[in-house]
C-alpha cells in the first residue's frame, strides 16, 4: 500500500517544477517577486533578469517533463533516481537565493526532506524489503550520507557566521 502512495506522491510532485516554470515563462516579474528577488529598475538590467527567469522557467518545464516521462514507465527505481536531481536543484536554488538576497534559502531547502523521503520510498520499494531483510540499499545509504553531510555544512557555516556577527556587535557595544 505504501508503495502506491509514495509512487503517486512522487508523480504529483513531478508536476511542481513545470508549474513554476510556466509561471516563470509567462509572468517572469511575478516569479521574481514570489521568490523575493529584487526586480531591477534599470531597463537593460531588468531585461536581463527577466530573460534569465524565462530560461529558468524553461529548465523547470523540461525537468518536469522528464520526471513525468520517468513516472509513466512505472519503474519506481528509475523515477527515484531521476528525482535525485531535484535535490541538487533545490540545494543550488537555495544557495543562489542566500547569496543574492541574503536569505530565503529555506523556501527551497525546506522541500528537500519531502523529496528525500519519496526518493527513499521509490528506491527501497516493497520488493526490496524482502530481498534486503531490513538493510538500506547502497543508493539510499549514499543519499542519506550526503544529505546529513550537506545539512551539517550548512548549519556549521551559518553558526560560524552568526558567531562572528555577534562578536562584532559585542565589541562595538551595540548588543548589551
Amino acid at each position: 500500500m505504501w508503495d502506491a502512495v509514495i509512487y503517486r506522491g512522487a508523480f504529483a510532485l513531478s508536476f511542481v517544477p513545470g508549474l513554476i516554470g510556466m509561471m516563470g515563462m509567462l509572468r517572469p516579474e511575478a516569479t521574481l517577486k514570489m521568490v523575493q528577488f529584487p526586480v531591477p529598475v534599470d531597463p537593460p538590467t531588468k531585461k536581463l533578469a527577466l530573460s534569465l527567469i524565462r530560461l529558468h522557467g524553461a529548465r523547470n518545464i523540461v525537468i518536469s517533463y522528464l520526471f513525468i516521462n520517468n513516472a509513466m514507465t512505472g519503474d519506481k527505481k528509475l523515477m527515484g533516481m531521476g528525482l535525485i536531481g531535484t535535490l541538487f536543484m533545490l540545494a543550488t536554488d537555495g544557495f543562489v537565493s542566500k547569496s543574492l538576497i541574503g536569505g530565503n534559502e529555506w523556501m527551497h531547502w525546506g522541500h528537500i526532506p519531502v523529496y528525500v523521503a519519496l526518493i527513499g520510498g521509490l528506491l527501497y520499494s516493497d520488493s526490496s524489503f524482502q530481498s534486503h531483510q531490513g538493510a538500506l540499499s547502497p543508493t539510499v545509504e549514499l543519499l542519506l550520507f550526503w544529505m546529513v553531510y550537506a545539512l551539517d555544512f550548512i548549519f556549521s557555516h551559518d553558526n560560524q557566521r552568526l558567531a562572528k556577527e555577534t562578536r562584532k556587535l559585542i565589541e562595538a557595544e551595540e548588543l548589551f
